[in-house]
């Protein structure tokens, strides 16, 4: 930083504001950055939760049917059997 000389207060004063306006601008660019960062990211994470929900419940129904398609009919008789006597 140079070191500068001032011939009067009014100088003086009319340096610290700009060096106010200036310090203002820094700190809204600063927040617009934030701003930009912030709803750029949010965003791709909202996308990624859903798809990673999807590929789950995807996967849990494929399971879900798989188990009920590979059960041999005997089980299937066993299961309904112990129910009937549960309710009884």
């Amino acid at each position: 930083m140079m070191n500068r000389s001032y011939s009067s207060l009014d100088e003086i004063d009319e340096h610290l504001q700009i060096l106010k306006l200036k310090r203002e601008i820094y700190r809204e660019r600063i927040k617009l950055r934030l701003n930009k960062t912030r709803n750029n990211f949010v965003p791709n994470i909202k996308s990624d939760l859903l798809q990673m929900l999807k590929t789950m419940l995807v996967t849990l129904a494929i399971k879900k049917i798989a188990a009920k398609l590979l059960r041999s009919p005997a089980q299937s008789q066993e299961k309904k059997s112990l129910h009937k006597r549960a309710a009884s």
